[in-house]
């Protein structure tokens, strides 16, 4: 019979404490080549100088969680703008949607992406709708899509931004306008003014009409 060479098994290699068989892609390698794609980078700007960059990334945060932040000092001071890229496009719509001409002290956030960017994540959440199984949203042209619980989110999220400005940066709160506090705030706002004008109202007396007036009017 003719004889085969035999190979010797594979020699086991040790890397920093780990075997592996030679050929063989570190963990950390392998785990590369299944990393998710990040959304692309939404633009930030007109950032009031009042507002702190630790502030601004705590309300981009709570969007959704940011994988980079990008925001470069000139001259000691940050510029009026930044990048933000965020882990999921859950976070990436909700930023556009909420913090889009946020009134944030003396101005009003701009936060936007190129036109052929936005429609890309359009069209990517609309298909990740359908692959959810949830209802087909009738949208407007360019319209992000958000269906009730989104909304309902956004909604939960700029108020309690608006909370903190209140509570610990009064300095941006003071100047908001208004219109960024939700319609169910302000008709509670309305209906306590409501209410107190009409018990002050309802516990006025009625003027004394002097002796010589009451007998007139009788």
């Amino acid at each position: 019979m003719p004889s085969y060479p035999h190979y010797p098994p594979p020699q086991q290699q040790i890397v920093f404490g780990q075997m592996r068989m030679p050929g063989q892609h570190p963990p950390h390698q392998q785990a590369n080549h299944h990393k998710t794609e990040l959304t692309p980078a939404v633009f930030v700007g007109n950032i009031s100088e009042k507002c702190s960059d630790e502030f601004i990334q705590k309300i981009l945060n709570e969007c959704g969680e940011v994988a980079s932040w990008k925001r470069i000092k000139s001259n000691g001071k940050f510029p009026c703008f930044g990048f933000c890229t965020f882990v999921d496009l859950e976070g990436t719509l909700r930023a556009l949607r909420i913090l889009h001409e946020f009134h944030l002290g003396d101005k009003k956030l701009t936060v936007k992406a190129e036109e052929k960017v936005r429609e890309d994540l359009r069209k990517n959440a609309i298909e990740n709708r359908k692959k959810q199984g949830k209802k087909e949203l009738k949208l407007k042209p360019d319209e992000l899509p958000a269906d009730e619980d989104d909304l309902k989110k956004d909604e939960e999220i700029r108020l309690k931004i608006l909370h903190w400005m209140e509570t610990d940066h009064k300095e941006l709160f003071s100047i908001t306008e208004d219109g960024e506090i939700s319609e169910d705030t302000k008709k509670t706002r309305d209906g306590k003014s409501d209410k107190q004008g009409s018990s002050s109202s309802s516990h006025k007396k009625e003027p004394v009409l002097p002796a010589k007036n009451q007998e007139r009017n009788t």
